[in-house]
């Protein structure tokens, strides 16, 4: 009954799935089948891939550390960017991992200084002058300080954000350091 009243309907239901027959099909014969070649080629990006990843983690771990209060110095052609994480914490390793794959024009601007504060009474306490002078809250990790910009937490969607922060603070006449307001 309903189709009496639309006789064009079987037309253009039979077009849809001819259109998705030809694509299942297209899709199947470009994705499905590859020679021994491909095969190779497909191992050995992946051990590319692989290898990259463990350089990935050893880059992150060098991120991930614990450096001391002491250890901060100030570099003219530098700026500071303290960054305070807890050992175990998914978004600090994120975080880390999003640091780790800055390229090297983006390495040349900054120091990183990282503490690890949920381990390090020391650490923690130094955020928390951070974060007082900044007027901000500790709400969790990571707790991240480029110049005047304060980020706590991290997902994906921040990295452009945190690059942009970078380059600006770096662009800036005088650079803003917090650690310098807390000596």
């Amino acid at each position: 009954m309903f189709f009496h009243h639309f006789p064009h309907f079987y037309f253009y239901f039979a077009k849809i799935i001819t259109f998705y027959s030809k694509y299942i099909n297209f899709y199947k014969t470009n994705n499905n089948y590859s020679s021994s070649s491909d095969e190779s080629n497909n191992i050995k990006n992946n051990e590319i891939i692989n290898e990259e990843k463990e350089i990935d983690e050893n880059k992150i771990s060098t991120i991930l550390t614990n450096i001391q209060e002491k250890d901060i110095t100030f570099d003219s052609e530098k700026i500071n960017i303290y960054l305070f994480w807890g050992d175990g914490c998914p978004h600090c390793h994120d975080l880390g991992e999003m640091l780790a794959s800055l390229d090297d024009n983006y390495n040349t601007l900054f120091n990183l200084y990282s503490f690890e504060v949920w381990n390090n009474l020391e650490s923690r306490n130094l955020m928390k002058r951070f974060a007082d002078a900044a007027d901000q809250e500790v709400d969790g990790v990571p707790f991240l300080i480029i110049g005047e910009k304060v980020f706590v937490g991290y997902i994906d969607s921040m990295e452009n954000e945190i690059k942009e922060t970078i380059k600006a603070e770096y662009n800036k006449t005088d650079h803003f350091d917090y650690y310098q307001e807390l000596k």
